[in-house]
């Protein structure tokens, strides 16, 4: 009944798609007043996704992650709840081979090479945008090249009418007893803008799951979910030196617990206490200068991250009480330049620098101490619709401590080749990236090995997109990509009884290939401003480690072969709402693809409707969630189940 209910909402939101196509009565630009999902001005020659402006607000979503599961080729690593990890992977390359940014400057973990999204808020951003290969643009960090695929997280810049200042509140409450507020003051002034904002969100993350297998078929209550954070950042925004400056400082503490695997039965809940208290800061800052000939980028950041662990045993059991403190601090420095020696043609140049410290209590643990160092040279031509972009990056990695890693150095090449014509774009790119081993995967006590090799991965794209506009009445592009990969040496890193204690292996060799998908449009139909988003995957990742094998060739952990998202966004007057339906296909928790190995496929629906009230100088909307809808019960990753069926209320208020 659930997955048809399911197609029924997919071939439903089709169906507006096809109406709106036939019946059509505005102008594209009155679609939804604020923006579209796709800005089809902007055509990058590498495949790339955004959502933005309204779209983006108008999800019905708790986290980053959340809306990152609406893009193709993104497979979302979700520990279950609120305060559970999540991690992002793009066409199944891993999640340390997904670079992070906030406002154009990459976010660095070098202890595990991870980035946890939910420390992160989605009410505080302008947009999200996906690239694979590089960004598009001639002026970019060296960091822009180094990864496979990036995730670009631009927060809300100041926007004034009338006044000099905004003052916006929200308060909200949900499910498992979930509260949060914010605050966010915006002020005007004579050569700069500035903001400031404070979030807070607690809940018990008490939510009931059910387990069906051939041990028993009940009802449990997820344990040690809980968590309280505070985040709160300032944002200065100015003219300076004949360039634009952006500073922000951010702060971010948490409490946590980290709920345990269940094993088989609900009596075999992993019954050890483990809480995790965060303390994260940041300051950075970006100057660019845009000039017809000379183009120059200067970034800065200072980071201080505090992680406290302590797993406190059950009772009666013959556990121990753990205890463990780590410290890490970070200075990255960056400087780009592009010179545009013809209208044609443009050089850029770039180098970065990041300097990690880790220290922790754990015992014959040695402080270490990262030196990474980027170099990339890029140059980009554009002839009669033609686009070439090629660059090289070099990469040197060198660690401080007892007992130290062998030095890493290594020269990436990528091409990008493009070519547009009117309505129609071609797209190929071919990209070799280097991923060297967190610290923690080579110095971890225990199950640290500096003998661990480094991952290399080499990936090549053919894709295309057409835009089609009928009358000015209707707009949409529908895009297509395929894709293979090699990674050699690859490191899976799998929790073992807990979030936080990892176990690496090297699957030495994983072969990919891919497809995706993407349709997008945007219509009205008597009044009601619609758009809608349509994306289906196809991924297969094989694990060609040891031929002979039995698992030879089977699918790596965790990827889906198939999996589809559809969105539906309405506006009317002062009522807006969306729909957003996503599917995950059959996986695996091993490489061994028997059938005591497969994770059941998986489909939710969730759905937000808002309406706004001007009340005189108060600007006030209420917005109503409900999350799956049909109350799918469902694992994104094997033992943790996701909540069910679960709402939240918010209000919004502005001055």
């Amino acid at each position: 009944m659930k997955k048809a209910l399911f197609i029924l909402s997919l071939l439903l939101i089709r169906g507006l798609v096809c109406y709106g196509q036939k019946y059509l009565g505005a102008e594209v630009g009155d679609t939804l007043r604020a923006g579209r999902v796709i800005d089809y001005s902007e055509r990058p020659i590498t495949p790339s996704q955004k959502l933005s402006g309204i779209a983006l607000q108008q999800l019905s979503s708790q986290s980053i992650s959340d809306a990152l599961r609406c893009f193709s080729g993104v497979y979302i690593k979700d520990y279950g709840g609120i305060g559970g990890l999540k991690t992002v992977d793009i066409r199944s390359l891993g999640s340390q081979h997904t670079a992070i940014f906030y406002n154009g400057i990459k976010i660095y973990n070098a202890q595990n090479g991870q980035v946890d999204l939910g420390r992160y808020s989605l009410d505080n951003l302008e947009e999200i945008s996906i690239f694979s290969a590089n960004k598009g643009g001639s002026l970019l960090s060296a960091s822009d090249f180094a990864s496979a695929s990036a995730v670009y997280l631009k927060s809300k810049k100041p926007e004034f009418d009338s006044s000099d200042r905004n003052l916006k509140a929200t308060l909200g409450y949900g499910s498992f007893s979930t509260a949060n507020a914010g605050l966010r003051y915006e002020r005007k002034l004579k050569s700069m803008s500035i903001s400031a904002e404070g979030n807070y969100l607690r809940t018990n993350g008490a939510y009931h799951y059910r387990i069906r297998n051939n041990y028993e078929d009940s009802i449990g209550r997820r344990r040690n979910g809980d968590i309280e954070a505070f985040r709160s950042e300032l944002g200065l925004y100015s003219k300076a030196g004949g360039g634009d400056l952006q500073v922000n400082a951010y702060f971010y503490l948490s409490e946590r617990g980290l709920p345990g695997p269940v094993i088989r039965r609900l009596s075999d809940q992993y019954s050890a206490n483990e809480r995790q208290a965060d303390r994260n800061s940041f300051v950075q800052a970006s100057w660019k200068s845009v000039g017809e000939a000379l183009s120059l980028l200067l970034n800065s950041k200072l980071s201080s991250d505090r992680l406290e662990y302590e797993s406190i045993p059950a009772e009666h059991s013959a556990g121990t009480h753990i205890q463990n403190e780590y410290n890490q601090n970070s200075l990255f420095l960056s400087a780009a330049g592009a010179w545009h020696p013809f209208s044609f043609l443009s050089v850029n140049l770039a180098t970065d620098g990041n300097v990690s410290a880790l220290n922790c209590d754990v015992k014959d643990f040695s402080p270490v101490i990262r030196l990474d160092i980027k170099t990339a040279a890029a140059i980009s031509a554009n002839c009669q619709g033609l686009d070439v972009q090629a660059s090289l990056l070099h990469t040197l990695v060198k660690d401080i401590t007892d007992n130290q890693a062998s030095p890493l150095s290594k020269l990436s090449p990528s091409l990008v080749l493009g070519w547009s014509r009117g309505n129609y774009q071609l797209r190929a790119f071919y990209k070799s990236t280097f991923r060297p081993p967190s610290l923690n995967e080579l110095y971890y006590t225990n199950i640290g090995n500096v003998r661990l090799r480094p991952e290399s991965a080499k990936e090549l794209n053919l894709g295309a997109t057409v835009t089609f506009i009928e009358r000015e009445r209707f707009t949409g592009s529908i895009s297509s990509d395929f894709h293979l990969s090699r990674i050699e040496d690859k490191i899976v890193a799998m929790p073992v009884y807990s979030q936080f204690r990892w176990s690496m292996m090297n699957f030495g060799l994983v072969k990919g290939m891919g497809a995706e998908i993407g349709l997008n449009n945007s219509f009205r139909i008597c009044g009601v401003g619609c758009n809608t988003r349509l994306n289906y995957t196809f991924q297969k990742a094989m694990d060609c480690s040891y031929p002979g094998s039995h698992w030879y060739g089977g699918q790596i952990p965790y990827t889906p072969r198939h999996s589809a998202s559809a969105l539906l966004f309405v506006e009317r007057g002062a009522w807006s709402g969306s729909i957003s339906c996503l599917y995950t296909g059959v996986r695996y928790r091993a490489s061994d693809n028997s059938a005591s190995n497969r994770m059941e496929p998986w489909a939710t629906i969730d759905l937000k409707l808002s309406r706004a009230l001007d009340l005189s100088s108060l600007k006030m909307a209420i917005n109503i969630e409900i999350n799956n809808l049909l109350n799918q019960q469902y694992q994104v990753v094997n033992r943790y189940p996701m909540p069910g069926r679960n709402a939240a209320l918010k209000l919004e208020f502005k001055l």
